[in-house]
């Protein structure tokens, strides 16, 4: 039977930065609150990436799981790594962020994989004013990114480079979703990476989707076709603290499976969590592509999609030497 929406006792706090997070995230995580529920402060970027967190949240999943989440929502997923243990206990990542962050020194864990784009789930398309055929016809154009690096751009890179030109050979401006309709239309940019549920609307307006997957693309490249998929949003935690709360950890995993296998099963209903979340409008909330969740973690995949990001970032003169596979836990 479908699970019947519910509205969980929950605290939210819907922040952007990191010192806002430490003021509101004051409890100490593990605590039990009013109704003996352990709050975990978790952090996300407000997307369908993250839906099944918020699905959790609303039908009381995370409730009945004993759990009360301390949401922080923002986009300074590179920042989070480092405040995961100290200001939150959950934070997103990405191949492209936790990477280089184990690298560095720190010591986290990933415990989950949400989503995997690519083999008919078109998530991140490059949107153009003049139709391309290849990723090379992009040479030379100035193309709308909502990040400079990352899985995205980085993937874009590598794909150039693959097709023997410079990932210099395009220029890189930052722009929201919000402006890429503007800013194609006024000509301040040749392309776009777009995302789902925002490239429908620019088709509608006219221009064109070049109907490939960019960081699937990437990953299919540098893995010589090991996987046509890739992870563009992973969960994290710090390793001694997902150790000395190994129950916690384990009901945080199985709610957002949960709440995936809810998503997958009820796509309707999915969507309307997340269009009155993100507050679209009826016509953008049409367009949106409710993907199918991961209710497993796939550790195999997660170590492959490391790798294959690494070696993408090293490509692109973001890191040096090898991926320090040993430094890569993934919680089972």
């Amino acid at each position: 039977m479908k699970r019947a929406l519910k509205k969980a006792a929950i605290l939210v706090a819907a922040m952007s930065t990191i010192m806002a997070a430490g003021a509101c995230g004051s409890g100490e995580s593990g605590q039990g609150n009013a109704d003996d529920l352990t709050v975990l402060r978790v952090a996300v970027n407000s997307g369908i990436s993250s839906l099944p967190v918020k699905i959790a949240m609303e039908n009381g999943i995370f409730e009945e799981n004993g759990l009360a989440i301390e949401l922080t929502e923002g986009s300074d997923v590179p920042a989070w790594q480092a405040a995961v243990g100290k200001q939150f206990d959950i934070v997103v990542t990405s191949p492209a962020n936790y990477g280089p962050s184990v690298a560095k020194g720190l010591d986290n864990t990933v415990l989950y994989n949400m989503t995997q784009s690519g083999e008919g789930y078109l998530s991140i398309p490059i949107v153009s004013r003049d139709p391309i055929t290849k990723f090379a016809d992009l040479e030379g154009k100035t193309i709308g990114a909502t990040a400079l690096t990352g899985t995205s751009p980085d993937g874009l890179k590598y794909l150039l480079s693959e097709a023997g030109l410079s990932p210099d050979s395009i220029k890189l401006i930052q722009l929201p979703y919000s402006a890429h309709p503007d800013n194609l239309k006024a000509g301040n940019v040749d392309a776009v990476l777009s995302a789902n549920p925002y490239f429908p609307g620019l088709a509608e307006d006219g221009f064109h989707v070049f109907p490939e997957d960019v960081p699937a693309a990437a990953m299919a490249a540098v893995t010589n076709g090991k996987s046509k998929t890739a992870s563009p949003l992973m969960f994290c935690a710090n390793t001694v603290w997902v150790e000395k709360n190994a129950d916690v950890v384990n009901a945080w995993v199985k709610s957002v499976q949960e709440a995936a296998k809810f998503s997958n099963e009820n796509k309707e209903e999915a969507r309307a969590i997340l269009t009155q979340w993100l507050n679209f409008s009826d016509d953008l909330a049409a367009q949106v592509i409710i993907p199918d969740f991961e209710e497993e973690v796939d550790a195999e995949l997660i170590e492959t999609h490391m790798l294959g990001t690494w070696d993408i970032l090293k490509n692109n003169g973001g890191v040096q030497g090898e991926f320090p596979l040993d430094k890569l836990k993934i919680h089972k």
